[in-house]
């Protein structure tokens, strides 16, 4: 209560640069998105959300800061997004087991971006959201990378460079170098998650 209280005062405006932007944003986009699932609690996915009859939580739940009201939808796709940062989908969370983790602290300026790269690399070492199929030159990515696509860069290349620089080994990232690398993206688990 008092943590969104004290989000619900603070001025966006006044904040010093864009990794305090980004770290605000992300904290009241997840923290929002968790008082959200408490308020429906139980529930086995946020996408038993989405499609009631006039209600939409990404649309339809609103997230006042100084009065001024904001969706979730708005928060990520025209206040986080436009800033071309792709790690921001490194720390935002659905609620979901196909999201990157929920950290137990909220973010801050000085360090969200290396956290978020913490997020990425932990993201990438789960074969939930990333693994690779030598024999057929195959790599198989989160939907997280299909639906944020041009984030990543729009292409491919640009998508396997990204990716390789926060994966594990070298011989990882010689394989993502391959010119002749196929991309299928895994079905998202929209399942609550109620463990991490």
């Amino acid at each position: 209560g008092a943590y969104l209280a004290a989000m619900g005062e603070a001025d966006p405006a006044a904040l010093a640069d864009e990794p305090e932007r980004i770290a605000f944003w992300i904290n009241v986009y997840n923290a929002h998105t968790i008082r959200f699932i408490l308020s429906v609690w139980p529930t086995d996915s946020i996408r038993k959300h989405t499609g009631w009859v006039r209600f939409n939580v990404w649309n339809d739940y609103p997230v006042r800061i100084r009065d001024v009201p904001y969706t979730l939808h708005a928060i990520e796709h025209e206040i986080l997004r436009p800033m071309g940062e792709p790690l921001i989908h490194m720390g935002l969370n659905c609620a979901s087991l196909g999201c990157p983790r929920l950290r137990r602290q909220a973010y801050s300026g000085a360090s969200v971006i290396e956290k978020l790269e913490e997020n990425a690399r932990w993201f990438l070492g789960r074969e939930a959201n990333f693994r690779i199929d030598r024999e057929r030159g195959r790599v198989h990515l989160s939907a997280v990378f299909q639906w944020f696509r041009e984030d990543f860069g729009g292409t491919d290349r640009e998508l396997l460079d990204w990716v390789a620089a926060r994966a594990g080994d070298l011989q990882l990232r010689v394989f993502l170098s391959r010119k002749d690398i196929s991309i299928r993206y895994l079905d998202y688990d929209w399942n609550v998650n109620a463990r991490d």
